[in-house]
């Protein structure tokens, strides 16, 4: 994901902050989560954002 994430920055000139976002808890994994209501289901929650660090 974070080459995704410099990818994009890069395209679009908008600065990458990796202290941006945290995992704030244990997803497991999703590989055989289908079911899109389930993803989103377990994936609630799951990040927080450093409001802090999207300020500079």
């Amino acid at each position: 994901m974070i080459e995704v994430a410099r990818e994009i920055s890069r395209r679009t000139g908008v600065p990458l902050c990796l202290d941006c976002i945290k995992k704030s808890k244990n997803t497991g994994q999703l590989n055989d989560v289908f079911d899109r209501a389930k993803r989103d289901e377990i994936l609630a929650g799951a990040f927080v954002v450093n409001l802090k660090q999207t300020q500079k």
